[in-house]
C-alpha cells in the first residue's frame, strides 16, 4: 500500500466540512467515437459533481471511458450531448472566451508524462509559457516564476534547462504538474498519473498531489484502476462499466459493503494476504467494448444475473449514506459485506 500523507494538523482526509459548493457540474455526458462503420459509445449519459475541496476517485477497468470522460470534461473531445457548469455558470464550449476562463479553472493531470510535454521545450520553458499566454506575465518574470513552481514540485532549478527527454518519468510528471499548476486552477483532474511511473515514485507523485490538493484546497477527480490508491486519496468514489456509472458514494461504504456485482468483483480481484483467495472480475474485452444493446451492460458477466436483468436496462438506486447503484439486487447487496456472497454463482455468457 502506498504511504500517502495525511492532513498537516494530524486529522483524517474527510474534508467533509470544506465542502459547501458544487465547483464542477456534468450532466448527461455522452461521447461517442466512431471509424468508419464502427460506432463505440465510450461515455453513456454520465453525470457527476465535484464539491469546493473535494477529491472523487473514478475507478474501472482499461477501456471503460475513464480517459473519455476526463477529456469532456476538459473539452478535448466533442461531446454528443451533456451539460457542464462551472459554480453555477454554464460552460458552452463554442464560446472560445468560456473556454479559456474555464480552462484557468480545471487543469488536467496527464497518464503519459512524456507524451503530455513538447518535446522541443526545457521543462522550465514549459511551465514559464503557461504564465506568459494564460497569465500574461513578461518572459523574464514567467522563467523566474516557473522556476519556483518547479521546486516546489521537487524539479531542481538546475533541470530547468532540460529537455523531457533528458528527465526520468518521474521528474516529466512533475513537469506536467506544476504546468498544471501554474494557471492557478481550483480542480485537478489526475488520470492514471502515476500509471506509468515505476513503483518507488509512485508514492512521491502521489503524496505531492495529496499536499497540493490539501494546501491549496483544490478539487480533485483522481481517475485510476488501482481500488488502494483511490481509497487513500478519496473520499468519494466512483465505478465505471462500458461508459456508464454503476456505483458510487463514500470509499469506506462502497469497498466495505459494495451495493454493484462489478465493484464487488473489482475489489474481490484486489490481491489481499489477510483475506481468503476469492474468485475476480472475467477479462472480457468484448463485452465491455461492445456491451449488450438492451438490458444491463453487465449482464453478460454478472455472476448473480436474474431474466430481468438481460431485459431491463437498471436506473440508479439511491440506497442510505449518499450511495447509489445502477443494479436491480441494490438494496440486497448494500446490506451484505464484503466477503458475504450467498446468491447463486453463474459463469459468464458465452
Amino acid at each position: 500500500m502506498f504511504p500517502v500523507e495525511r492532513n498537516p494538523d494530524g486529522g483524517s482526509r474527510d474534508l467533509s466540512e470544506q465542502i459547501q459548493q458544487v465547483l464542477l457540474k456534468a450532466k448527461g455526458i455522452e461521447v461517442v467515437y466512431r471509424r468508419g462503420r464502427q460506432t463505440t459509445r465510450a461515455v453513456r449519459g454520465v453525470s457527476l459533481e465535484l464539491g469546493i475541496g473535494e477529491s472523487v476517485g473514478l475507478v474501472g477497468e482499461s477501456g471503460c471511458g475513464k480517459t473519455s470522460l476526463a477529456k469532456a470534461l476538459m473539452l478535448l473531445v466533442p461531446t454528443q450531448a451533456g451539460d457542464l457548469w462551472l459554480g453555477s455558470q454554464p460552460v458552452d464550449p463554442q464560446d472560445h472566451r468560456a473556454v479559456r476562463r474555464y480552462r484557468r479553472s480545471v487543469q488536467m493531470v496527464f497518464q503519459d508524462p512524456h507524451g503530455s510535454l513538447n518535446p522541443r521545450l526545457t521543462s522550465g520553458a514549459a511551465v514559464a509559457e503557461v504564465l506568459t499566454v494564460v497569465r500574461g506575465m513578461a518572459r523574464r518574470q514567467a522563467l523566474q516564476e516557473a522556476v519556483s513552481l518547479l521546486e516546489q514540485v521537487g524539479i531542481d532549478s538546475a533541470l530547468a534547462g532540460r529537455y523531457p527527454h533528458e528527465l526520468s518519468g518521474g521528474q516529466r510528471q512533475r513537469v506536467g504538474l506544476a504546468r498544471a499548476l501554474a494557471v492557478g486552477p481550483q480542480a485537478l483532474l489526475a488520470d492514471e498519473p502515476v500509471s506509468a511511473l515505476d513503483v518507488s515514485i509512485q508514492a512521491q507523485i502521489l503524496n505531492l498531489i495529496r499536499r497540493f490538493q490539501m494546501e491549496r484546497k483544490l478539487s480533485l477527480l483522481f481517475i485510476s484502476h488501482d481500488l488502494a490508491v483511490v481509497g487513500y486519496m478519496c473520499q468519494r468514489v466512483m465505478v465505471m462499466y462500458a461508459g456508464e456509472i454503476v456505483e458510487e458514494g463514500p470509499v469506506d461504504r462502497v469497498y466495505e459493503q459494495p451495493a454493484h456485482p462489478y465493484t464487488r468483483l473489482l475489489l474481490e480481484a484486489v490481491p489481499d494476504l489477510d483475506r481468503p483467495l476469492v474468485r475476480g472480475i472475467h477479462d472480457r474485452e468484448t463485452e465491455l467494448l461492445h456491451p449488450p444493446q438492451e438490458g444491463c451492460l453487465f449482464y453478460p458477466r454478472c455472476p448473480f444475473r436474474e431474466e430481468q436483468c438481460r431485459r431491463e436496462h437498471p436506473e440508479p438506486v439511491p440506497l442510505a449514506g449518499g450511495r447509489s447503484s445502477r443494479c436491480f439486487l441494490a438494496e440486497e447487496l448494500a446490506g451484505l459485506g464484503r466477503d458475504e456472497t450467498p446468491l447463486t454463482w453463474k459463469e459468464p455468457v458465452e
